[in-house]
């Protein structure tokens, strides 16, 4: 079992974790309510000459690792939330694939882990 500090310590990590995800998903996108998703926004470029396609090649170039930005910055905010859940729960810190017990270098270096290193190496 995990001592009573390391889980207030890995709270306070995770918290801290998801405040910065959140931050930085906020500034390359916003929340659509009404598809209950994060929507990427469009760089702002120089609206000159709209036949130029150098300013087009670049907007659905950084539109793109946007979005893809995106698909990560969310997917780790789950693993977060998913964590903090658990801890609330009781099973923070177990395998999701064994269900052993996840060591705590482990969860020191990435608090969000959800599987031993056994069962990632898989």
């Amino acid at each position: 079992m995990y001592s009573k500090e390391f889980l207030e310590e890995q709270k306070v990590k995770l918290l801290d974790e998801k405040k910065q995800l959140m931050e930085e998903l906020n500034r390359i996108a916003r929340y659509d309510a009404e598809d209950d998703e994060w929507r990427s926004l469009s760089p702002e470029y120089d609206q000159g000459d709209p036949e130029d396609s150098a300013d087009a090649t670049e907007e659905a170039i950084a539109l793109g690792t946007n979005e893809a930005l995106v698909r990560n910055l969310t997917a780790s905010i789950k693993d977060v939330e998913l964590a903090l859940k658990k801890m609330d729960e009781g099973k923070y810190g177990y395998c999701e694939n064994c269900h052993a017990r996840i060591p705590e270098d482990r969860l020191r270096a990435y608090p969000a882990a959800q599987f031993c290193l056994k069962c990632l190496q898989k």
